[in-house]
């Protein structure tokens, strides 16, 4: 299971930072924060995982890795401007720092409604 390597893993510190819209251009579809990874901790766990999954035999996904927090998932909106406003007035607003010390694995159930996130397993840092 993944979680077996978490114990070789340091609880770390992340920050969250600046509110964004995906896409750049377009109609707004998601509102995010972005994780800073000041000691690359964050990236190194993700590395972690990656290989030991990658060697499992599960498709790592090829693209740059972004930590982030999805705030929001937007259906549709007639008009963007005034969200694309609102949001762009937290773009360098700092959320402050969370600590990392555990790990939890989540499936994914899509729905109409939107994704259900169920906890599979998990594990603490350390």
């Amino acid at each position: 299971m993944v979680t077996e390597g978490a114990s070789e893993l340091s609880p770390f510190e992340i920050g969250v930072r600046g509110l964004q819209i995906m896409p750049a251009g377009g109609p707004p579809r998601v509102i995010f924060a972005d994780i800073l990874d000041e000691s690359g901790a964050l990236n190194a766990m993700y590395q972690f995982f990656a290989e030991r999954l990658s060697e499992s035999g599960f498709r790592v996904d090829g693209r740059r890795y972004r930590p982030h927090v999805t705030l929001a998932r937007i259906k549709s909106i007639s008009d963007g401007r005034p969200l694309r406003d609102a949001v762009g007035r937290y773009a360098e607003t700092d959320f402050g720092q969370q600590t990392v010390d555990e790990l939890i694995v989540y499936s994914s159930q899509l729905t109409p409604e939107g994704p259900i996130y169920v906890p599979v397993t998990s594990a603490m840092l350390g």
